[in-house]
């Protein structure tokens, strides 16, 4: 991703000064040596300096710093104690301040990757902790028996007070690659290859012996974190993308009418052509019924922007333009598929989500997958597949890399020279 490049680049071009605070930071951060004081009063900062640098090591296992014993704590508390001596002059002004570390976080040698998890979850904490605390509330204020649990990325939810906002990204699609594994286990199938289709998008993951597919390092929006996320990839294709042509042929998305105004046929305003229009005039979808008959959906709007937007420029009549609507929508959909793994024949494709089972059979076709499998509760599947997530917790601490072994013509260190008795 640029930014990771940029960021990179900046790093290698231009160092911040040692003596600054911005470089001071950065050093801890890298495990730098760095001339580090006794915290204490300002005097007694400024006239009690350590003699010599200060070599902060890579953390261990237990959090205690590997490199200099001189101080405990390692990088936590230094960057705690640099934290509390050079920002206090800042909280008359800006008031309770929360302070999120790094090192806190998350075990990672990896300085940017570990900066990037810290930005990530600084962005997203304070919403979700006013939200999640505020529910949690609510809900002890109702007499509720169970507690409010999280579920997260990696498959397992937690109580509020333990759970890290960076892990619940894409933890709704998350839960549907949860269901994909029941089924998959239930029915032995080797090679799951689930597309869940929602409005904007189409969710497509893999469940096969080792499990739902997953990176150790997830990445958000094309960046690498330090946790490890649940490898599922959208597709800019949805029921409500929007269907144009453009060089004499149907382009589908990526973008989309979204909720509001909808498509077409939902009478909320919307004039552009998607493929929910198309579904309601080629039979797939039931005016009657729809939304259980609380939403009226109307067939000549769909057939107005289809018109519109795909027949009369194509020539085409309403129902060649509805066919070819359906296929274009459906090659984008496989190539999708097709981009993110391998067809075998032990591939089986599970549709879900609100438009996955509508044109299935078609997408299976037209990738040579020989067996689909909906889900009876496929439009609320993923809320579905939450519901077999364990409670807990995991952790993958990164160890320290070893140092390379001597060349072999290196002179051997000469033993310590023993204390007299």
């Amino acid at each position: 991703m640029n930014t990771g490049t940029s960021i990179t680049q900046s790093q290698s071009q231009s160092q911040p000064e040692p003596g600054t605070r911005l470089g001071t930071v950065l050093a801890v951060l890298r495990g730098r040596a760095v001339p580090y004081t006794r915290p204490g009063s300002r005097s007694a900062i400024a006239k009690t300096p350590v003699q010599g640098p200060v070599h902060i090591g890579p953390l261990g296992l237990n959090g205690d710093e590997q490199g200099d014993p001189r101080v405990h704590g390692g990088p936590d508390k230094a960057v705690h104690q640099y934290a509390q001596e050079h920002c206090a002059p800042w909280r008359a002004e800006l008031g309770a301040l929360p302070v999120l570390y790094a090192s806190e976080l998350v075990d990672d040698a990896d300085d940017v990757r570990r900066t990037w998890t810290a930005l990530f979850n600084a962005f997203l904490h304070p919403a979700m902790e006013r939200f999640l605390y505020s529910a949690e509330h609510k809900l002890k204020e109702a007499s509720a028996q169970s507690p409010l649990l999280v579920f997260r990325n990696d498959g397992h939810a937690g109580r509020v007070a333990k759970t890290i906002a960076v892990q619940t990204y894409s933890s709704g699609p998350r839960g549907g690659m949860e269901g994909a594994r029941v089924l998959a286990q239930h029915y032995g199938l080797p090679r799951l290859l689930s597309m869940d289709v929602g409005g904007t998008t189409t969710d497509i993951g893999l469940v096969d012996a080792n499990g739902v597919r997953a990176e150790r390092r997830g990445r958000v929006e094309g960046v690498p974190t330090s946790f490890a996320l649940c490898d599922v990839v959208s597709a800019g294709v949805g029921g409500s993308s929007i269907l144009r042509v453009e060089d004499g042929a149907v382009r589908v998305g990526p973008e989309s009418v979204g909720s509001a105004p909808g498509p077409a046929c939902f009478g909320l305003g919307g004039t552009q052509a998607t493929i929910t229009d198309a579904f309601l005039l080629g039979g797939l979808l039931d005016p009657a019924s729809f939304f259980g008959g609380a939403l009226k959906i109307d067939a000549e709007r769909a057939r107005a922007a289809i018109r519109s937007h795909i027949g009369d420029p194509l020539k085409l009549s309403d129902d060649e333009a509805v066919a070819a609507m359906e296929a274009a929508w459906v090659a984008k959909v496989a190539d999708a598929l097709r981009g993110y793994t391998g067809i075998g024949t032990d591939t089986t494709l599970a549709a879900f989500g609100g438009g996955g089972p509508f044109v299935a059979c078609r997408v299976a076709d037209a990738i040579g997958v020989r067996q689909v499998l909906i889900p009876g509760h496929a439009a609320v599947f993923s809320a579905y597949g939450i519901g077999f997530s364990d409670v807990g917790h995991s952790s993958t601490p990164t160890r320290p890399h070893a140092q390379p072994p001597p060349p072999p013509n290196a002179t051997a260190p000469m033993p310590p020279t023993p204390a007299p008795p």
